[in-house]
């Protein structure tokens, strides 16, 4: 990007003094010169560097460029048009950003073989960039970056309000030989939500670590690395960057799931893998993910603003966990997930199998006195339908049946953000049937029924 701005301004700039000098110096001439200029300007390097400005003497040139309508840009020095020679000093300060920020440099030799230099204190760093350019081709690039503050970043790099933390960054390219990339990173964490208040957690948590590996002239990166966090370990193998594109593959470690909340009740650990490819232009994610740490098979898929997750004998226990729900209902979930982070709906359709549930004061009381214990009853699978809108979940047509015990319901409603479950439940025991109304917040519910209907149930 740098390189093509500076290219696009030194090419600019000769083009400029074709043209002036084509049409003797005068004002006629310069008001017909510079639309032809911006035009070669736009097709040939960047549509956001707009030509303000410029004047010619016979050995002087100036210009003035705006970029982005962040950045404010002057070139002036002397140039010789028979020899193809320049000297040129460059100006840059930031406009129109909270965060101000100069640059300087110069940009000497001939069109066949110059040299770029840039200092700037963008993003309170100490950053400086070196290219040596011979027949309109890089040879040589250098760019070192000590102590970016991430959420100082311009919006020259589509990272702003994404990340905060610091960066160090040393590039070293040589025509003809590999080059050398090295990001270091310190106290990094995400801005953004993720509308999953697990992943938030997790993205809140400071990480660091290093990325390196080999970058070429043109741009394309290929790095590896580890970042660390007080919680987790990330692997990143393969990162490759070309153009607008961003892919690696990654290995995720979370010994501990207590870290995120320390209220679960039996902790387990995560081991994740998967590949992630970001486009920078549009700031959108693909993201896959698979995993045996719900036991049987996860995989997870977003795909824009699209998230899939296919269940297959996943512990029902574990899934809920981060949900927020009690962890007081056990089974295994074969199904799938289709959900909308745009929209905020989607559809949970599948089975469970497997069922218990974890005694209570109210099982206690149906046990007393019928003597059927929920726990020694093996129910029959279950087909699961959820559907999912605005944070508020809503079952349809439950049934869950065992040869002594059952659960039925035509609709149970809860809100995921005030965690309130509303729902009429008919409970079977044998051949009799118990009505009731269950609601209130998920961990503190209330169950009403007719105490003359517990002794009407049948008994073992």
């Amino acid at each position: 990007m740098l390189k093509k701005i500076f290219l696009g301004l030194l090419l600019s700039i000769t083009l400029i003094a074709i043209l002036c000098y084509v049409a003797l110096f005068t004002q006629i001439g310069k008001f017909f010169i510079k639309p032809l200029a911006q035009e070669y300007i736009t097709n040939h390097y960047s549509s956001d560097l707009t030509l303000l400005d410029f004047d010619l003497s016979f050995n002087n040139i100036y210009a003035n460029f705006d970029y982005k309508n962040f950045l404010d840009l002057s070139v002036k020095g002397s140039y010789h048009l028979i020899q193809q020679a320049f000297d040129l000093k460059i100006l840059g300060k930031s406009k129109s950003i909270k965060e101000k920020f100069t640059l300087n440099g110069n940009i000497s030799g001939d069109l066949k073989d110059f040299n770029i230099k840039i200092f700037s204190n963008i993003a309170s760093s100490r950053s400086n960039f070196f290219v040596n350019i011979q027949e309109l081709q890089p040879t040589k690039i250098y760019f070192k970056s000590q102590n970016l503050v991430l959420e100082e970043l311009p919006p020259l790099f589509n990272l702003e309000n994404q990340f905060n933390g610091k960066a160090n960054i040393l590039v070293k390219i040589q025509k003809g030989s590999k080059g050398d990339f090295l990001l270091d990173l310190s106290n990094i964490y995400f801005t953004k939500k993720t509308h999953f208040q697990f992943l938030d957690t997790l993205v809140k948590k400071r990480f660091h670590g290093k990325l390196k590996g080999d970058i070429s002239l043109n741009g394309a990166l290929l790095a590896q690395g580890v970042l660390h966090s007080d919680i987790y370990t990330i692997n990143i193998k393969n990162l490759n960057l070309m153009q607008d594109q961003l892919s690696f593959h990654y290995n995720f470690q979370l010994p501990s799931v207590a870290n995120i909340n320390p209220k679960i009740k039996k902790d387990f650990y995560i081991l994740a893998n998967g590949q992630a490819n970001y486009n920078l232009k549009n700031q959108q994610w693909d993201i896959s993910l698979d995993t045996p740490s719900f036991e049987g098979e996860l995989q997870a898929f977003l795909h824009k603003n699209h998230l899939s997750i296919i269940f297959s004998e996943n512990n029902l226990n574990k899934i809920l966990y981060f949900t927020k729900i009690p962890q007081n209902i056990h089974a295994n979930l074969t199904g799938t997930l289709n959900y909308s982070l745009i929209d905020h709906k989607g559809i949970l359709e599948g089975e469970i199998n497997h069922f218990t549930i974890n005694r209570n004061t109210f099982l206690d009381l149906i046990k007393q006195y019928t003597k059927f214990d929920i726990q020694k009853e093996i129910f029959d699978p279950m087909p699961l339908k959820i559907n999912i809108q605005n944070h508020q979940a809503t079952l349809h047509d439950i049934n869950l049946q065992s040869p002594n015990l059952g659960f039925s319901s035509n609709l149970i409603k809860l809100d995921f953000e005030k965690m309130f479950l509303e729902s009429l439940l008919k409970m079977r025991v044998k051949n009799s049937m118990l009505n009731m109304k269950i609601s209130g917040n998920i961990n503190n519910l209330h169950t009403k029924f007719n105490l003359n209907d517990i002794l009407r149930l049948d008994r073992k």
